[in-house]
């Protein structure tokens, strides 16, 4: 097959890619842990299956002193922009309000804990700071099951080694990979190489089989109506139910055993990526001269005959054989169709299709690795390759302009399970209507791109989401990558149009009944542009932990509400842009915006960077919540219409928050309520364009 060969090589390419990944990975997993390792958190199991009744929050004026809201304070005098000179922005802010950097660790949890209240969600309320922390620690890191373990730490669930599990054995050795073959096929005239491939995948499907197993026993204690509930409620995730089902939803969901289901997915990431790195080494037989060339699908989906330079027809069909835990499938170099459940499928080469393929029932896992070529990753129901339901499921594809499509959840989503996607070059496409491209509820939902001009598309919850004891994660390592949310569910408290996303890193919980997970974007470089409505763009909702990390590139971030760098209702938003000439539109409640009792910060760590909004934005904190906007350096401009806005804070429930905009260096210009170089809003809010170091 004409450039497979080169294939081949970007796999041994990506192998070493996958190692140097994993080796930086273990660098800074110790740097990791120690920052989350506190934020892990045992659940017991309950012997019913019943969630808390719902509690009715204390009065407001409960929640005061001692370790409660800060009573309001009056400036002993007024501020004298002479202190700016010479001073970080960060001390001239408490020096001005006469309070140390521990008042930011007011009591925010004013909600007693439900069981899937995350503690690092608690340590990052008590102590805002922490969350730069958070955001300095984190390892680009590509490698998946380096990512498995930090959502598992997040999650209070980190994988431990499971032993004292019955495997299923799977044989898969030469004589029944050729038995598969039909008469014809050329697959029979290259014993030698059908044995070489049939030990790889033997080595390969016996991990599967161990990942399996682990699949299979964290969900041991759902039975199999209850499985059956679950799975037909999966469209409703993560909120789109009643309070009753929500509850009783989740009590089912509380069964899974969530480190086993993240071990099982480390076991099929490791798999998937070992098998690649081996098949990157091994010569295919249409690596020959004289090997025809592929067969083409035609606008029927037929394939049409392509006779090899010597006159004989050369078709590579693919080989499945079924197992106790369900198909193994290996494709040749052809443009195959691969459909329906499948335990593991191992494809050579060719612009493949995927339709509705799914993890077998009987074994909750599956894996697919494409060594090359543009392949189309479809469903039209939900599910697809890398999404895992009550399930396991990693789709690993080395090479080609990729599309990855489904009405969810999926791609790359999970709910009680885990799913996996990983793509290590192209300029892909991932379209999505609800819960996709790194999407969870109770599990981890994870995308890794490697590279290429991608192209992310949803409607919501999507691109790094995290419902009620999942993680959703989307990492993408370059490229000028679009990341944008379609219309979805209208929200009808503004004329113009609005809509809710939850995505580009949001979290959320369903508001007093259960507490939200952690949602996290991270892109590594390119100019990149993120353009959603409401609630987005590192943000979260009831109790929850929202991110987006952007590493380098000239970024464009258009927003409408409750977006960049966030916190809505006892929540943590984070918006950390690290490189670049950088530009933030939003109309409110955005920019370093902390709502209700919550933590939002937009930190700008270098360029020149713009800022425009209307209300609430750049650096508030409204009902007693902290909102920080951290601008370090470059010729910034600030343009907000709005009084509550530009270092606000007011006063609420008889008591206060923070709101403070810091500049830490150059020639900036304001439009708005700010007067620099220091200024105080409703006293309780500050800003300061000064120089100096800022967190």
């Amino acid at each position: 097959m004409p450039g497979h060969g080169a294939a081949a090589g970007r796999a041994g390419r990506c192998g070493s890619l996958a190692r140097m990944s994993r080796r930086l990975a273990l660098a800074s997993w110790g740097v990791l842990f120690s920052v989350l390792a506190s934020g892990c958190v045992t659940r017991e199991v309950a012997s019913v299956p019943t969630l808390p009744p719902r509690e009715t929050a204390p009065p407001p004026e409960k929640i005061g002193p001692p370790g409660g809201l800060l009573a309001p304070w009056t400036l002993p005098t007024a501020p004298d922009p002479a202190t700016v000179r010479g001073k970080p922005p960060l001390d001239v802010a408490f020096e001005t309000l006469g309070q140390g950097v521990g008042a930011l660790g007011f009591k925010k949890d004013f909600r007693p804990a439900d069981r899937w209240r995350l503690e690092l969600v608690n340590r990052t309320l008590a102590e805002p700071l922490a969350a730069l922390r958070l955001l300095d620690d984190a390892s680009p890191a590509l490698d998946p099951s380096f990512r498995i373990r930090a959502a598992g730490q997040w999650l209070g669930h980190p994988p431990e080694a499971v032993g004292g599990l019955a495997v299923t054995p799977v044989t898969i050795d030469g004589a029944r990979l050729l038995a598969a073959a039909a008469e014809d096929s050329p697959w029979l005239d290259h014993p030698e190489f059908v044995n070489t491939l049939a030990a790889l995948v033997q080595t390969f499907t016996g991990e599967i089989a161990r990942g399996s197993a682990l699949a299979r026993s964290a969900l041991e204690t759902l039975s199999a109506p209850d499985r059956d509930r679950l799975v037909k409620a999966v469209r409703r995730f993560p909120i789109a139910m009643n309070e009753q089902d929500a509850r009783e939803l989740y009590a089912l969901l509380e069964r899974v055993d969530v480190a086993r289901m993240l071990q099982a997915g480390t076991v099929l990431s490791e798999a998937s990526s070992s098998l690649a790195d081996a098949l990157g080494s091994v010569r295919t037989p249409w690596d020959s001269p004289r090997a025809g060339k592929p067969a083409k699908r035609t606008a029927s989906g037929k394939r049409s005959v392509q006779v090899a330079a010597d006159g004989d027809d050369e078709f590579w069909p693919p080989l499945s054989i079924e197992t106790d835990l369900g198909r193994v499938v290996v494709g040749g170099p052809d443009d195959d169709i691969h459909r329906g459940p499948a335990l593991a499928i191992v494809d050579l080469g060719g612009n493949d299709t995927y339709l509705e393929v799914s993890p077998s029932p009987s074994a909750a896992a599956l894996v697919t690795v494409d060594l090359s070529g543009d392949d189309i990753y479809r469903s039209e129901d939900a599910g697809g390759a890398g999404t895992g339901i009550l399930a396991a499921a990693v789709s690993f594809d080395l090479a080609g302009n990729d599309v990855y499509t489904s009405p969810g959840p999926g791609p790359a989503a999970a709910v009680g399970g885990v799913g996996v996607i990983i793509d290590l070059a192209g300029d892909d496409r991932y379209s999505s209507e609800r819960m996709g491209e790194g999407a969870a509820v109770v599990g981890l939902g994870l995308v890794i791109d490697a590279a290429g001009q991608d192209f992310y598309s949803a409607e919501t919850f999507a691109q790094g989401f995290g419902g009620p004891g999942g993680a959703g994660v989307l990492v993408d390592a370059g490229g000028n990558d679009v990341y944008t949310s379609q219309s979805g569910t209208v929200d009808d408290r503004e004329p113009v149009k609005a809509y809710d996303s939850f995505m580009q890193g949001y979290a959320m919980g369903f508001r007093e009944v259960v507490s939200g997970g952690v949602g996290w974007l991270e892109d590594a470089g390119g100019d990149d542009t993120y353009t959603a409505s409401y609630f987005a763009q590192g943000g979260a909702y009831w109790y929850g932990l929202g991110a987006l990390l952007d590493r380098s590139g000239n970024d464009r971030y258009f927003a409408r509400r409750y977006a960049q760098g966030s916190g809505v209702h006892a929540a943590v938003g984070l918006l950390d842009d690290r490189r670049g000439n950088d530009s933030y539109q939003s109309w409110g409640v955005s920019q370093g915006c902390g709502h209700d009792l919550s933590v939002g910060v937009l930190r700008d760590s270098a360029g020149n960077d713009n800022y425009h909004g209307t209300w609430m934005v750049q650096g508030v904190g409204n009902d007693n919540a902290v909102g920080l906007l951290l601008e370090l350096a470059g010729d910034d401009s600030y343009e907000a219409e709005g009084q509550q806005s530009q270092g606000w804070a007011g006063e609420s429930r008889g008591a206060v928050g923070f709101g403070f905009l810091l500049d830490g260096g150059g020639k900036d210009v304001f439009r708005g309520s700010a007067t620099p170089p220091l200024w105080v809003h409703e006293t309780y809010g500050v800003g300061v364009d000064g120089e100096g170091p800022i967190p």
